[in-house]
């Protein structure tokens, strides 16, 4: 933390770097190189792609657009689920809308907040492939059918795009998404979902 502030709000009790090992291709040239040489690379390059965001100001958005009160650590949990859930830069920002109007919106007829992301892509990162039902109804606290709010770390390490998205979500009024390779769907009711 001393070497990288930006890792002061990650859980300790998960202790994990997930999230902010950067992924991209890297040269290491055959050197022989420590684990920890190969860590602060990916931390540095981390540094170095978010280095022009302003963390700052998105919060002070997603505090004033949805109610929601999230740190650094936050958006990037998100960003990791976005990355996951979504399949083109495109759609990263619609994702993000539907999660942070689960999160901080009034669920529409029903005139309270629904707190759950309801996320397969996060049990998955438990159980390493197909997710089911009994999965998502886990105690896991990963399971965001069971647990309100964020997982307790990133799923992953998200590209700049979902970082970008979890920053700036769409102004939509979606609740749900359906998306595979021939379907890309975006809808505001449960109904329209189905």
């Amino acid at each position: 933390v001393d070497d990288y502030p930006f890792l002061s709000g990650v859980s300790e009790e998960y202790d994990s770097l997930e999230g902010y090992l950067f992924a991209k291709t890297y040269d290491l040239g055959g050197t022989d190189m420590s684990a920890d040489a190969v860590i602060r690379i990916m931390l540095n390059q981390y540094q170095s792609e978010v280095a022009s965001l302003d963390f700052k100001s998105a919060r002070t958005a997603i505090q004033n657009n949805y109610n929601i009160s999230i740190s650094d650590y936050g958006i990037i949990k998100l960003a990791s689920i976005i990355e996951r859930e979504a399949l083109t830069d495109e759609e990263r920002p619609l994702v993000a809308s539907v999660f942070y109007n689960r999160l901080g919106r009034a669920f529409p007829g029903m005139g309270y907040v629904w707190p759950y992301l309801q996320s397969d892509a996060t049990m998955m990162y438990v159980v390493e492939g197909e997710v089911t039902q009994a999965d998502n109804q886990s105690d896991s606290p990963y399971s965001t059918y069971t647990n309100q709010n964020l997982p307790p770390t990133p799923i992953c390490s998200p590209s700049l795009p979902s970082i970008e998205a979890a920053m700036a979500p769409a102004d939509t009024k979606y609740y749900y998404f359906f998306i595979n390779d021939k379907v890309h769907q975006f809808s505001e009711t449960y109904e329209q979902h189905q």
